[in-house]
Formats: C-alpha cells, structure tokens, sequence
C-alpha cells in the first residue's frame, strides 16, 4: 500500500473542503474501513458534528449512481488508473470537477530543448 494511504489522502482533501464551508462523503478503501470511521469520529471529534464529514460503506457499483447526483459536486480519487478512467468518465457525463492521485513514481519529463543543468536542478 502507498505511504499515503489511507489516512493522509482523506486528510489532505478534507480539510482544506471542510474549512472552505464545504462537505464530504468518503467511501473509503474497502480493506480499511476501520480507517474510515476512525477519520470520520475525528472530524466529528474536532467540531464537525453536523454530518460535513461522512463516511460510507458502498460497493463499487453505486459509485456511478452517487457522483449522478446533482448535490455531488466535485470527486477526488486515489487508486489504479483502471479504476480513474471509469470514474473520470462518470464525472464527465455529469459535468464534475475531479482529482486523482493514481500513485507512481513521479517522472520528471525533460524535452529535447530544456536545460538539462537546470533541469537536473
């Protein structure tokens, strides 16, 4: 599992959504649900008791379903890229912001015309 994984990723878009006035719903990793209530409880724990974060517990065939619905605003998805093109398509049909983090190892592309020095950099 990455390093991120499964408590940095719902933190790092959490609070910065929660203190911006907004909510989520975390359907989190089916391997590490007691992850998810665990982030949930500590939301709930720090004042945000009024449902601006929630956990789910779904299966992968209601994803398509819950990102339909016109209160889902935005999507961020962490996993295979498999995974992220059906969700980005899901989110394209409906018209909904998206981030991903699919994981890898960060490649640095350097085209024929840059400075190599700088670049190595």
């Amino acid at each position: 599992m990455p390093w991120n994984f499964p408590f940095w990723l719902p933190l790092k878009c959490g609070i910065p959504t929660l203190l911006a006035g907004n909510t989520i719903i975390l359907k989190g990793a089916p391997n590490t649900p007691q992850c998810s209530l665990a982030l949930e409880d500590i939301f709930r724990e720090s004042g945000f008791d009024n449902f601006e974060f929630q956990n789910i517990f779904m299966g992968n065939n209601l994803t398509k379903r819950l990102i339909s619905n016109k209160k889902i605003r935005g999507v961020s998805f962490t996993g295979s890229s498999k995974a992220a093109k059906v969700i980005m398509e899901y989110c394209a049909g409906n018209y909904k912001k998206i981030v991903t983090e699919l994981g890898g190892s960060d490649p640095f592309i350097v085209l024929e015309d840059a400075d190599i020095e700088y670049a190595v950099q």
